[in-house]
């Protein structure tokens, strides 16, 4: 039976040149053809800067509305954190008296659609609440904190710990503040929109609540806040009307009349007399300016002062005077299989000392204690092997020996 082989051997030369003209073919062809990854990554990046949406005034890329998700979902776990954390320092479960925020759905949950919506209405909000001139101080920030926390007071470093645990180190305080600022000024926005429009319950017992959806009534709302009229108004002064009275009243027909207004406040619009005298309060007011106070105030300051309040922030690591820098990888030393010498410290004479060991005997003097001008030597990391470190010169050896034959 031949050899399977055979036929490559009998068409070797034919082959080599067949299977070297097609190297030369795709070698050529991959020249020219692009890369598959490059397309690929170029799609990505083109989808990740793709404008989702447009409003007057701005626009919202797909990195954008993630990253603003991104934002959300990361306050809220610092936000548990904190509460977790104030439970731990109290030993019971702390209940958050501060008000929720607004919700961003998760789109694996609820669709990347609904969820992007709701990043858009927060956006939106916090747009038009800068243009309404609401800001949200950092005291209110600190307030809400302490609310989450059930009024467990937690220091800053604490706080900037649990943000970067809590954000795999993406976010530190600073940042979270900022956020937080920003969905509660997107929440007073909503409050402020929302007043003066009566709201109902979903019907599927929810709780949560929605405007109405009649255009007719929502039209009606709008047009009690926003309709105007051009009226011309006619003074009529009573004074003048007061001569064209002939007859008096009579006791009983003021009587009568005052009986029917007694209980009521006097209103022009009404014909309905009314005679129940209002409430009437005394006030005083005094004016301060806040900026005057404050200079004054500053003024008193000396610059030894303000160095003090300075030093003392930072030792309690406040962060309005303290900076985030992240922490570096300490590399640590390579053992050295080379046994090195101890150092040693010449004395004026030109001699060695050596330094013995303290001495455990009661009635011994205490071991002398070396002195010397030079300013001390800073500590290091050990790069000796232990072995190593055991090795002593032979003049310190010597030494001990002789210090041992010695008679007190």
């Amino acid at each position: 039976m031949a050899s399977p082989m055979s036929f490559f051997r009998r068409y070797q030369s034919t082959l080599m040149v067949v299977f070297g003209v097609s190297l030369m073919v795709v070698f050529l062809v991959g020249m020219v053809m692009p890369d598959p990854s490059a397309i690929f990554r170029k799609n990505e990046q083109s989808s990740v800067n793709e404008v989702i949406v447009k409003f007057k005034g701005g626009q919202m890329t797909r990195q954008d509305i993630d990253y603003a998700r991104f934002r959300h979902f990361s306050l809220l776990r610092f936000l548990q954190a904190l509460n977790n954390h104030a439970s731990e320092k109290s030993g019971q479960q702390v209940l958050s008296s501060a008000m929720p925020l607004m919700t961003i759905p998760d789109p694996n949950e609820s669709g990347m659609a609904q969820s992007d919506d709701a990043v858009l209405g927060q956006k939106l909000l916090t747009i038009k609440a800068a243009e309404e001139g609401l800001v949200v101080s950092d005291d209110l920030v600190d307030d809400y904190l302490l609310q989450v926390a059930g009024n467990k007071v937690v220091s800053n470093a604490e706080l900037s710990e649990l943000a970067r645990s809590a954000t795999d180190r993406r976010m530190d305080i600073r940042q979270i503040r900022d956020q937080l600022k920003r969905e509660l000024t997107a929440i007073q926005m909503q409050i402020l929109i929302n007043s003066g429009l009566r709201f109902k319950v979903n019907q599927d017992g929810n709780g949560n609540p929605q405007m109405l959806a009649n255009p007719t009534e929502a039209r009606q709302l709008f047009s009690q806040t926003t309709s105007m009229v051009s009226a011309e108004v006619l003074p009529l002064k009573v004074a003048d009307y007061l001569a064209k009275v002939t007859n008096d009243p009579k006791n009983a027909e003021i009587s009568e009349i005052f009986e029917k207004g007694k209980y009521d406040y006097a209103d022009p619009t009404h014909e309905k007399p009314g005679f129940k005298v209002s409430r009437k309060a005394r006030l005083q007011y005094f004016v301060a300016d806040s900026n005057a106070f404050l200079q004054n105030e500053m003024n008193k300051l000396t610059d030894k002062e303000v160095q003090e309040e300075y030093d003392r922030l930072v030792a309690a690591k406040d962060m309005s005077v303290m900076e985030l820098i992240p922490e570096e990888k300490k590399e640590t030393p390579e053992k050295s299989d080379e046994t090195d010498l101890a150092p040693t410290i010449d004395d004026a004479n030109g001699e060695t000392p050596t330094i013995e060991s303290p001495n455990t005997d009661e009635n011994s003097d205490p071991a002398p204690t070396l002195e010397s001008s030079d300013p001390p030597m800073t500590e290091m990391p050990a790069t000796e092997s232990p072995e190593a470190s055991a090795t002593e010169s032979p003049k310190a050896l010597d030494s001990e020996a002789n210090k041992e034959t010695e008679t007190p």
